[in-house]
Formats: C-alpha cells, structure tokens, sequence
C-alpha cells in the first residue's frame, strides 16, 4: 500500500465551495471541525451566513465531502471546484 500512499501525496489539492443550508440547531464550528479531522482535509472553514462551506484536501472525491456535511444536517444544494481561490 505503500504506492497508494505516495501517489496520494502527489495529487494537487483541491479546494471545493459547497452550498449549504443548516438544519435548525446546527453547530457550524462542529461541522468544521468533523472536517479538519478528516484524513486527507488540510482546510476547512463554514459561514453559515453566507451558506457556504469551503474545504481543501487531497486524495478525496467531493461526493465523500459532500456526505460528511449532509450526515452534521446540512443541505447540500450545490458545489463548485474552487482550485484557484485565493
């Protein structure tokens, strides 16, 4: 497994911008930190005004990211690759 390993180092980070909307009683610092301890995520902020949520890993696919905020009872109602956001 040691190849899976390497070659997961060199795969470029990627930066997603989810849209969100919270359920009632939703705890956005919660959320980001359930994202930080994913393995592979090197970043992770949540603004719940303005619905957005703003992760950048590597090595994972969005659908997996995109689960992870709907199982903290978010609604995810769009995503878009933001590899060039500042």
């Amino acid at each position: 497994m040691q190849d899976r390993t390497e070659m997961n180092r060199e795969e470029p980070e990627q930066t997603y911008g989810f849209t969100v909307v919270p359920g009632s009683g939703q705890d956005s610092s919660a959320l980001q930190e359930k994202l930080r301890a994913m393995p592979g995520v090197t970043g992770a902020e949540v603004s719940e005004l303005q619905g957005r949520v703003w992760i950048q890993a590597h090595g994972l696919a969005r659908t997996v990211l995109e689960q992870a905020i709907a199982q903290s009872g978010y609604e995810v109602t769009g995503c878009t690759d933001e590899s060039g956001r500042d």
